[in-house]
């Protein structure tokens, strides 16, 4: 009894053990017990509350299961609001028309719907994960931080069925709030087999530009190969040199625009060795490496003789800069 009733509810492991070395006599004491432990907790409001009916409830639940009393334990999770838990009995019971129904109603944490469709999917229920999440969208299109990886998965199943404009508008929306080349992927992969593709893009770009979205503009121009616009872009917003993104863009410069590419790696170098220390002069030599493949002899020479000028005195760095000569 005092494992149930302190202060943290139900300990990691406590009903686990219990279920685990029970005898037949101790089931009906532990229900018992488990619904006495309840009581104080039903109007009770507060995370730690929460918690505990949660852990009382499902060991009570577990419980019942060992007698088979199927029909108590939906009774017990309804009781408690424990839906996803509801949805999920409903559905080992095979009551899947059931098991939708209520989950359209009574789920409405968007991670509970999207738990409960992933579980439809990998039991090959794709028609009724379909169902379900086409029901939540139409509810949710207001609330979309909370609901992107839902929309994202019903795409997919629209994409998987090659019905490329439903899949390509629901990606539209997933892009939009969440701006990234990952999902602009996601997006090209459905739209790029309407005929409005090439105006898609553009728009999508547009609200990039609108939305100030600087990184993921910059990298679906390079994942679009044009290199040309990242180069251009960065050169207008004056983005600051040496962060990651601007390292992207010169290596993928490199090939058609290696006179780009040497500016970045030089702002690069010229940036890590004002920061100073053994570790950031050390960061310069693959800067320094790709100069020299981009360079000939005699301008990469020239560069280095202009660095070391510049830094007499920061030993450290000379020692790194062996490392590239030999």
């Amino acid at each position: 009894n005092r494992y149930i009733n302190n202060d943290c509810g139900l300990a990691d492991e406590v009903d686990t053990l219990l279920l685990d070395t029970h005898d037949e006599e101790d089931i009906e004491f532990l229900k018992n017990l488990a619904r006495e432990a309840l009581v104080p907790l039903e109007n009770s409001a507060s995370w730690n509350s929460d918690y505990m009916k949660g852990s009382l409830t499902g060991f009570l639940a577990e419980l019942h299961k060992l007698s088979g009393d199927e029909d108590v334990i939906l009774r017990l999770y309804k009781e408690q609001k424990m839906h996803y838990n509801y949805v999920l009995e409903l559905l080992n019971l095979k009551r899947i028309p059931d098991a939708i129904d209520y989950a359209k109603k009574h789920l409405k944490k968007g991670y509970d719907i999207y738990k409960f469709s992933q579980v439809l999917l990998e039991n090959k229920l794709d028609r009724e994960a379909e169902d379900l999440l086409s029901h939540v969208v139409k509810k949710i299109t207001g609330n979309l931080p909370y609901y992107g990886e839902i929309l994202g998965q019903l795409a997919a199943i629209y994409e998987e069925k090659k019905d490329w404009k439903f899949a390509s508008d629901l990606y539209v929306l997933v892009f939009k709030e969440f701006p990234g080349l990952e999902n602009f992927k996601n997006l090209e992969s459905a739209a790029k087999h309407l005929d409005d593709w090439k105006t898609i893009k553009v728009e999508m770009m547009e609200y990039l530009e609108a939305k100030r979205k600087y990184s993921p503009l910059i990298e679906i121009f390079i994942h679009l190969d044009q290199v040309d616009l990242a180069l251009e872009y960065i050169k207008k917003k004056k983005i600051y040199y040496g962060d990651s993104l601007h390292i992207e863009v010169a290596r993928a410069a490199e090939e058609k625009y290696p006179e780009e590419a040497i500016k970045i790696y030089k702002a690069v170098i010229e940036g890590l060795i004002k920061l100073g220390g053994r570790g950031n002069y050390a960061g310069t030599v693959e800067y320094f490496i790709r100069i020299k493949k981009l360079s000939t002899p005699g301008e990469f020479e020239e560069y280095l003789t202009k660095i070391k000028q510049e830094n007499r005195r920061r030993r450290a760095l000379f020692e790194e800069i062996k490392r590239v000569t030999g």
